[in-house]
């Protein structure tokens, strides 16, 4: 009969553990691997060949969503991209940016040839913070910047009304 026999189930989750201890070098190795990933987990990098895919993740843009008394203002960061590849949707709580990233690269010099290519599609869909007049939204791309300009809805005086409530009984 050993320890473990005399110990009851509820007992045994209790039981000390031996953990194997880490070696200096495998901690040091980890807390440089964690530094690293903390340091560069914000710049967004692309790698080449990436297929819309950002530091693994799907390519998004970075927006900017702000609001003024009369209107609400979306920027989104895409660059490399032209106007003819954005497709803008707005209903009166959300705007859908669709896109698609084509890149294409040729060289040749001598005795080799490179070509590379990658492309990728995103969606992205923004709650806005107030109904908006979609007849009345703006949008312009410039340098990689799209900004919209969405005017607020007029909103109707709200009214209240008292409602009976009625039992059915039957």
């Amino acid at each position: 009969m050993t320890i473990k026999d005399l110990v009851t189930r509820r007992d045994r989750r209790r039981m000390p553990v031996r953990h194997r201890e880490r070696s200096d070098l495998t901690a040091l190795h980890d807390e440089v691997n964690r530094l690293f990933d903390d340091c560069l987990k914000g710049f967004g990098l692309t790698r080449p060949l990436d297929s819309g895919v950002v530091a693994g993740k799907e390519f998004g843009p970075v927006v900017d969503i702000q609001e003024t008394g009369k209107d609400i203002r979306v920027t989104a960061e895409l660059p490399g991209m032209d106007a003819k590849d954005i497709d803008v949707e707005v209903d009166t709580s959300t705007v859908t940016i669709r896109g698609e990233k084509r890149l294409e690269k040729e060289e040749e010099s001598g005795d080799w040839f490179l070509h590379e290519s990658s492309h990728g599609s995103f969606q992205r869909v923004l709650a806005l913070p107030a109904a908006v007049e979609t007849d009345q939204a703006k949008a312009t791309f410039k340098k990689g910047m799209l900004k919209l300009t969405l005017p607020k809805a007029k909103v109707e005086s709200s009214s209240s009304k008292r409602i009976e409530v009625r039992s059915d009984a039957a």
